[in-house]
């Protein structure tokens, strides 16, 4: 869902990648729990494109309660066509390429760093 909005947010609706037969995939994910979230919890996914090739995209994710960040992850995905084949979109469809390749947004600003008290 979150990728979806954010392409939504971009102008660009997946369903017009469908509609050109291209298809992005995930190939590879990853995530890493920090905090548990808990039934009812109200909660924001944040995602954003951290690297576009022409045969690949790459999103991060950071699910949050309120501040307080519970998990991040990526996922890779590889644009393929309408038969499974891998595609190079810059080639295949140069317009949504250039598109896509806008959409990288640098990585948000580290948190302060917490120090401890000595025990």
């Amino acid at each position: 869902m979150a990728r979806t909005e954010l392409f939504r947010q971009k102008g660009l609706a997946y369903a017009e990648l469908e509609k050109a037969g291209i298809y992005l995939p995930v190939v590879e994910g990853h995530c890493r729990y920090f905090r548990p979230a808990r039934y009812d919890d109200l909660l924001t996914v944040a995602a954003r494109v951290a690297e576009a090739s022409p045969a690949r995209l790459s999103f991060t994710y950071a699910v949050r309660r309120g501040e307080t960040t519970l998990a991040e992850g990526s996922t890779a995905h590889a644009f393929i066509n309408r038969a499974g084949r891998p595609l190079n979109l810059k080639k295949a469809a140069p317009e949504l390429w250039h598109r896509i390749a806008g959409f990288i947004s640098p990585p948000p600003p580290a948190p302060p760093a917490r120090h401890r008290r000595p025990a």
